[in-house]
């Protein structure tokens, strides 16, 4: 979608727009906007950090993995986006988001390759219905799915993904539905079609349990979805200011393919976690502590190299867009997402994290703040996989200190000491961590 086409949608949309009561409903609609803007200042090819088990076996990069090649924040990049949510009735909302990217003010204002528009549409639908003295609420969205989490974030989690959800609740009862398209598609986890199919049970007065259970589907392209099961059951406790949550899957047979190697602990994955958030006066801190193991079993098939973020038949200057786009607005999130681990494919891998953020008020517009994202993953090639009996340890240190002025609620800039990059040379949107700290200034600012 070009500049032009996207003006010409949101008009039309906004000619939709019946300001107060029509013949059934009342239709409404709001107007956000949202802006972000950072720039690094570190020299061309910094050295960069990545486990050295890594470095051996893949060959994505145009010349290694020792520097970070040419990339936006380098350049000062930004992009703005018009954020829409209109309501239909009580029930059914329609949001349509519109972004906007500049992928870097040395590539020139209007280079082609380096400015990028593109949509985000999602309808949701909620409604009830009786029957048999029992009501009935059923909930459904169709459409794209930002940071989207499946149950508890054990396979599909910290990712952006299309599809359609679904599901029915009856009283503390709820079981869902949902099909997402083609993640070998835009990401590398060689995932066609994710099918997933839960039910779970809130307990408590506050409802502040909830365990359940699910079965994914989650088959390569070309292969059957019935031989690619996996089998799980989750749980969340969730405090005033806490919660915990753990989610363990278990691979079956994957009988046609005769695929299955390994132990039990091969076709077992887990992830278990806590979080908090603590407010005293002028200090601030909201920390999350979690763990994850994957059998060598489980990320077995689920890496695809072939995804591409930058075009190949190109050199690396304002080379910044490939087949997919590495979304700008991705560089806040967490380094954590499965693609991390699928590259370890013949790997029992276990990770630590913790991450978050605190800050510290100095005065009524300014202070400092601190982000952390800090990664341990150790892998240990399964036997069933490989003889070498090769390790890999290695720590993933993400940190971004800053001093930021705030005059309004929604209006931050910094300026701020980082040693994390984008990573436009593997496919999945990943983080290079420089060998160290470097300066750089960012603005945020939403509506």
């Amino acid at each position: 979608m070009n500049i032009k086409s996207a003006v010409i949608f949101l008009l039309a949309l906004s000619s939709t727009i019946v300001w107060g009561q029509d013949s059934a409903h009342k239709i409404s609609t709001h107007v956000g906007a949202e802006f972000w803007g950072t720039y690094l200042n570190y020299p061309y090819n910094p050295a960069i950090h990545r486990a050295a088990y890594l470095q051996k076996i893949d060959r994505l990069s145009y010349s290694g993995f020792d520097s970070l090649k040419d990339s936006p924040l380098k350049h000062g990049a930004y992009y703005a986006a018009l954020k829409t949510t209109t309501t239909f009735s009580p029930g059914i909302k329609l949001i349509v988001d519109i972004y906007g990217e500049h992928r870097g003010i040395s590539y020139g204002i209007y280079n082609k390759q380096n400015v990028v528009i593109y949509p985000i549409f999602l309808l949701q639908v909620k409604d009830s219905i009786s029957f048999l003295k029992h009501k009935f609420i059923i909930e459904g969205r169709a459409g794209d799915f930002l940071n989207m989490r499946l149950d508890e974030g054990l396979f599909l989690y910290n990712i952006d993904g299309q599809g359609a959800e679904g599901s029915i609740t009856l009283g503390k009862w709820k079981m869902s539905g949902a099909w997402y398209g083609d993640f070998s598609r835009g990401i590398g986890l060689n995932i066609d079609d994710a099918i997933a199919v839960s039910l779970s049970r809130r307990f408590g007065k506050q409802n502040s349990w909830v365990v359940g259970g699910a079965v994914y589907s989650l088959f390569p392209p070309y292969k059957s979805k019935f031989d690619h099961f996996y089998y799980s059951a989750f749980f969340r406790r969730t405090f005033s200011n806490a919660y915990v949550y753990a989610q363990v899957g278990y691979q079956g047979n994957r009988v046609r393919e005769n695929l299955y190697r390994g132990d039990i602990l091969s076709r077992m994955a887990l992830v278990a976690g806590a979080g908090l958030t603590h407010h005293v006066k002028k200090f601030t801190l909201k920390a999350e502590l979690e763990i994850r193991y994957y059998g060598s079993s489980i990320n077995h098939l689920h890496s695809d190299k072939k995804v591409r973020y930058r075009d190949f038949n190109s050199g690396l200057y304002a080379n910044t867009v490939g087949d997919y786009l590495y979304p700008l607005r991705r560089y806040d999130n967490a380094f954590s997402q499965w693609a991390v681990f699928t590259e370890y494919s013949r790997c029992d891998v276990f990770s630590a994290s913790l991450s978050g953020n605190m800050g510290y008020a100095v005065t009524g517009k300014t202070g400092v703040a601190l982000e952390y994202d800090i990664n341990y993953i150790g892998a240990v090639e399964n036997r069933f996989f490989s003889n070498t009996g090769l390790t890999s340890h290695v720590l993933y240190p993400f940190v971004t200190a800053s001093y930021y002025y705030s005059p309004i609620k929604n209006f931050k800039a910094d300026l701020m000491l980082s040693n994390k990059g984008m990573n436009l040379d593997l496919s999945y949107p990943a983080f290079h961590q420089f060998s160290r700290l470097h300066t750089g200034f960012r603005i945020r600012c939403s509506l």
